[in-house]
């Protein structure tokens, strides 16, 4: 057997690709996970989207989403954390949540961080699993979405590239052009210089 089949082979073993996350409760996930891991959940996610199974695919990479959002939501305040530590606003030492989120760091409770490149990975591979189940408007709704709640974090060279072809795909060549127009202006605006046109498909 080949060395990738059996790497394969053993990763569905860890995995346990039969646990259903809508039965939280299966004896086969660790106690006290439920089978919420978000790293897991892309594991998983992709070793069906290798098999073709593109509907547990987007399960799993859904999965993965949900965990990391709440991830997000459990952000630590930390300018209202600040007064209570005697820290002053304005200060050396003062870091609120604009100044960790600008600097590319979010942090989380229990010291475990928001992980932006896992939602990326996630969303990006949902798309493609929706567009092979020809899903084609909600692939393009899940980049858009993506994109749309941190367009500085998530509007990236493969998010752009995908969405843009999802455009392609999905409009007139009209509609299309105007949209990517839009999305590089979008990137223009968030100071986005890594992007360039053959990252929005526009012809040179």
């Amino acid at each position: 057997m080949p060395c990738a089949a059996k790497a394969l082979q053993a990763l569905e073993r860890e995995l346990d690709l039969d646990y259903d996350p809508s039965r939280p409760t299966s004896p086969k996930v660790a106690p006290g996970t439920d089978g919420a891991d978000p790293l897991l959940s892309v594991a998983r996610g992709t070793v069906h989207f290798s098999r073709g199974e593109f509907v547990k695919a987007q399960m799993w990479y859904a999965k993965a989403l949900e965990g990391e959002r709440k991830q997000q939501e459990a952000d630590v305040n930390l300018g209202g954390l600040n007064p209570a530590l005697g820290l002053q606003e304005g200060g050396s030492q003062h870091l609120g949540m604009g100044g960790w989120r600008a600097a590319g760091v979010t942090p989380g409770l229990a010291g475990v961080g928001f992980d932006a490149d896992l939602v990326i990975a996630a969303a990006n591979n949902m798309a493609i699993a929706a567009l092979y189940t020809c899903q084609l408007n909600r692939a393009v709704q899940i980049l858009e979405d993506l994109i749309r709640q941190d367009p500085h974090r998530y509007l990236c060279k493969e998010t752009a590239f995908n969405l843009c072809t999802l455009y392609d795909l999905s409009c007139e060549p009209s509609v299309a052009g105007r949209k990517k127009r839009v999305l590089q202006q979008v990137a223009l605006l968030f100071y986005l210089e890594d992007l360039n046109a053959q990252s929005f498909r526009i012809p040179g």
